[in-house]
């Protein structure tokens, strides 16, 4: 995206999502997969995880 212009972070652009995928995987399990995740996409540039579970 920083291609096309600058990136602007905001609060305004939250993602809601449901408490579900904390109840399936546990509070921890979640935290890592997700820092882990924004350590990957940050410095790497690919997610740490290309799969996941569908809590519905």
């Amino acid at each position: 995206m920083h291609k096309v212009g600058r990136v602007k972070f905001t609060w305004a652009l939250m993602a809601k999502s449901s408490g579900r995928r904390l109840r399936g995987d546990g509070l921890a399990m979640t935290g890592l997969r997700y820092g882990a995740n924004y350590v990957w996409a940050t410095f790497l540039r690919r997610p740490f995880t290309t799969a996941w579970t569908d809590y519905r």
